[in-house]
């Protein structure tokens, strides 16, 4: 069987409608970082309208996760992003705001997130192009986590 997504919000009543659905057996899903996921089957009848209730629970979050960054050069290299993701729940997905300072004499960045939701997530280091550096993940479970990722900028000939 296909696997067929359809997307919608929901109106301040919390009432949803989704049209052009083949008719069968489904499932409709709530989605999104601040709920947790929650699956209900629903049986599609050609020109009918088929009821689907879905009881939406708030996730817990209250979690953080920072981190450092530092380069072999002890230079800033300002040419990364980092990201925060899930793959429990694809909905999570955030960039972090990179500031590098001075710390005993050598560049080092810093970045957070702050009410990460208190879930296994994946933080990860991406290099930008034209840059030959790998991106490196660590997975980590809030409620207070940090990681650090070291930047092998130092060209060798």
């Amino acid at each position: 069987p296909r696997a067929l997504r359809f997307a919608t919000d929901t109106d301040p009543q919390g009432e949803y409608t989704l049209t052009g659905v083949q008719p069968g057996d489904g499932h409709a899903q709530v989605a999104g970082e601040d709920f947790e996921p929650n699956t209900a089957a629903v049986q599609v009848q050609a020109g009918a309208v088929a009821k689907c209730d879905l009881v939406v629970r708030r996730r817990a979050k209250g979690g953080r996760i920072a981190g450092t960054i530092t380069t072999t050069s002890g230079k800033s290299f300002p040419m990364v992003s980092v990201h925060l993701t899930s793959q429990q729940d694809g909905t999570i997905w955030r960039t972090a705001g990179i500031e590098w300072q001075e710390v005993d004499g050598k560049q080092q960045a810093t970045f957070a997130f702050a009410d990460v939701p208190l879930i296994e997530c994946e933080v990860q280091l991406n290099p930008f192009a034209p840059c030959r550096l790998q991106a490196r993940r660590q997975t980590v479970t809030p409620p207070q986590e940090h990681v650090h990722f070291r930047v092998d900028d130092v060209v060798q000939e």
